[in-house]
């Protein structure tokens, strides 16, 4: 699906705050329209959740619907817009002289 196709529809936003609510207005605002919020939620998690209660739609990260258990209130549908597909990177001046814990971390997340 188009991000453009779901503009005519209500959102269920994060915080005007968030890094994904800031770039996904800004997206709108780039193919000359506006995202219509009727509420916003303070997590991911509870923007599926009033999703699935029938408060709007949301754009969500894959990794938070593949956390939750499988629930029939909702179908999730990918975009299609190349900057959807997000890349993170995690990043440090010096990985080797990161501490064992911080260490630790970034081996995990890098497998």
């Amino acid at each position: 699906m188009r991000f453009s196709e779901t503009l005519n529809h209500d959102y269920v936003g994060l915080n005007a705050s968030s890094a994904l609510a800031i770039h996904l207005e800004e997206q709108a605002l780039h193919i000359g329209s506006r995202m219509q919020i009727r509420i916003r939620a303070d997590s991911f998690d509870g923007g599926i959740r009033m999703v699935g209660h029938g408060a709007g739609i949301a754009i969500v990260p894959k990794a938070a619907i593949d956390r939750r258990p499988s629930e029939p209130a909702y179908r999730c549908v990918p975009l299609q817009e190349a900057w959807a597909h997000r890349r993170l990177l995690l990043c440090a001046r010096n990985f080797e002289g990161l501490p064992a814990y911080a260490k630790a971390l970034a081996r995990h997340l890098a497998d």
